[in-house]
C-alpha cells in the first residue's frame, strides 16, 4: 500500500477551507500553523490572513517566534514566515518587538556552491510592520537594510524609506543612490520614489541619465517619466536632443509621464525629428496605441510629417 503524502493532504484541506467547502476548527488551523512543513504553514496563515485578526494575531505572532526559534528546519525558503509577515503587516499588527527580532533574522541555506541567505523578504517585510507602527527604530533598520546584501530586503528598505517621507527619508534614498545601487529595478524604484518625495532631486536624474553606462542611463531616464513629476518634463525634453542617451527610452519615459504635456513633445519629435527619431517614437509609441488619445495624437503627428516609411511603420504598428 502506498504511503500517503501528509503534506499534499494538508495543502488540499486548506485548499478547501479557502474555497468555503470546509470549516475547520480552532485546533485544525493551529495544527497547520505549527506543521512541519513550510508550506503548509505558508498555507494556513494565508488562509488565517482572511480571518478575524482579534483572534488570530496574536496566535501567528507567536508561530512566526517559533518558526524563527526553528530556522530552516521547520520553514525552508522562509515561506511561513514571509507569509505570516504579510498577514501581521496588512492587519498593522503592533508587534513592534517581534518586527525588530525578525528584521534582523538571517537564514542561510545551502545552494550549489555554497550557502545563500533565503530570509531577504522577512525582513523587509519587518521593516514594513516597524514602519507602519511608528515604531523609532525603522530608521536605523531602513539605514541598515539599504546596505543588506539581499535585493529583497533593500527592495523592502527603498519602499520604508519613501514611506517614512520627509527630508530625512530623501536623505536615505539620495545617499543609497549615489552609494550605488547593483539591482537595476530597485534603482529604478529609489529614483521614482526620490523624484517623487523631493523634486529638487530631479537635478540627479538628469546627472544619471546621461551616465557612460547605458544601463543605468536608461533606468534613470524611465524613472523620471514614471515619477510623473511636472519637473521632469524639461529634462526630457532637453534629453530628446541629446543624441548620447537611449532614443527610445527618453520616448518611452514621455508616454510613462502620463501627462498631455509629455504626449504633446513627443509629437513634437515625430513631427520635427530626424527620420531615425522619429520611427523611434514612433516605436516607443507601440505598446500605448490601444488608448484612443495616444493613438489619435501620434497619427496626426505622422500625418503631418512627409515620410513614407513613418507611414508605414505606424500602420504596421496600429492595432487593427
Amino acid at each position: 500500500m502506498a504511503r500517503r503524502d501528509r503534506t499534499a493532504d494538508a495543502l488540499r484541506q486548506i485548499a478547501a477551507w479557502r474555497r468555503g467547502e470546509e470549516s475547520p476548527s480552532d485546533d485544525d488551523v493551529r495544527a497547520a500553523l505549527d506543521h512541519t512543513s513550510g508550506a503548509v504553514a505558508a498555507a494556513a496563515a494565508e488562509y488565517v490572513a482572511t480571518q478575524d485578526p482579534r483572534v488570530w494575531q496574536p496566535r501567528l505572532e507567536d508561530a512566526l517566534g517559533r518558526l524563527i526559534d526553528s530556522g530552516a528546519e521547520r520553514d525552508a525558503n522562509c515561506r511561513a514566515k514571509t507569509a505570516i509577515l504579510h498577514a501581521l503587516t496588512e492587519w498593522e499588527a503592533p508587534c513592534t518587538a517581534l518586527y525588530q527580532r525578525a528584521v534582523r533574522y538571517k537564514q542561510e541555506e545551502p545552494v550549489y556552491g555554497g550557502a545563500t541567505d533565503t530570509a531577504g523578504t522577512v525582513r523587509a517585510l519587518a521593516l514594513v510592520g516597524l514602519v507602519r507602527t511608528l515604531d523609532p527604530s525603522a530608521w536605523a533598520a531602513a539605514a541598515d537594510l539599504l546596505a543588506d546584501p539581499e535585493t529583497e530586503a533593500r527592495g523592502g528598505a527603498i519602499a520604508a524609506a519613501a514611506e517614512l517621507g520627509g527630508p530625512a527619508g530623501a536623505a536615505l534614498l539620495r545617499y543609497h543612490v549615489r552609494r550605488g545601487e547593483d539591482d537595476l529595478d530597485a534603482l529604478q524604484e529609489a529614483l521614482r520614489l526620490l523624484f517623487e518625495l523631493d523634486p529638487t532631486a530631479l537635478a540627479l536624474g538628469d546627472e544619471m541619465a546621461r551616465h557612460p553606462h547605458p544601463q543605468v542611463a536608461t533606468t534613470a531616464i524611465i524613472a523620471l517619466g514614471e515619477s510623473n513629476v511636472p519637473g521632469a518634463l524639461p529634462i526630457l525634453e532637453n534629453l530628446c536632443a541629446d543624441h548620447r542617451p537611449p532614443a527610445a527610452a527618453v520616448y518611452l519615459a514621455l508616454l510613462l509621464h502620463r501627462s498631455d504635456d509629455a504626449l504633446a513633445i513627443l509629437c513634437d519629435r515625430v513631427r520635427t525629428g530626424t527620420p531615425e527619431h522619429a520611427r523611434c517614437a514612433v516605436e516607443a509609441a507601440a505598446p500605448h496605441l490601444t488608448l484612443p488619445s495616444i493613438a489619435s495624437a501620434i497619427e496626426a503627428a505622422v500625418t503631418d510629417r512627409d515620410d513614407a516609411r513613418l507611414h508605414a511603420a505606424f500602420d504596421r504598428l496600429r492595432p487593427r
